[in-house]
This record gives C-alpha cells, sequence and structure tokens, in this order.
C-alpha cells in the first residue's frame, strides 16, 4: 500500500471571462489576434495573482509565466 500525501490547503480565485472578439468565434483566428487574446490571457493571470498573493499565504511571491 503506498502512503497518501499529507493534504495542504489550496486557494484559488477565479477572474472575469475573456471575452472574445465575435471574429474570433465566427472564423479561424490569425496568429497575431492569438498573440493579442494570449498576452490578455497573461495579463488577467497577473493582476489576480497580485490582488490575491497575500491573502493566500503568499505576499513576497512572484508569479513566473513561461511561454514556449
Amino acid at each position: 500500500m503506498l502512503p497518501l500525501p499529507e493534504p495542504k490547503p489550496l486557494s484559488f480565485v477565479v477572474g472575469p471571462q475573456i471575452e472574445l472578439p465575435d471574429r474570433v468565434l465566427g472564423a479561424p483566428a490569425t496568429a497575431e489576434e492569438v498573440d493579442a487574446l494570449h498576452a490578455r490571457y497573461y495579463a488577467t493571470l497577473q493582476e489576480l495573482f497580485e490582488a490575491h498573493r497575500a491573502a493566500a499565504g503568499y505576499p513576497d511571491a512572484t508569479l513566473v509565466l513561461k511561454h514556449d
């Protein structure tokens, strides 16, 4: 029998929905449109992290987002 890991508290937040332009919803997006939406998504993640990191117990943490 394998030992179970010790339970750890988990915190998460849900941010606002990222609105997609009708053009993206109705037809294939261009690389530029995808890049712009990706940048908005990363910016929203950063804002959520900054707004809630202290309450989650990580007041001095830094969010690192990598894109390959």
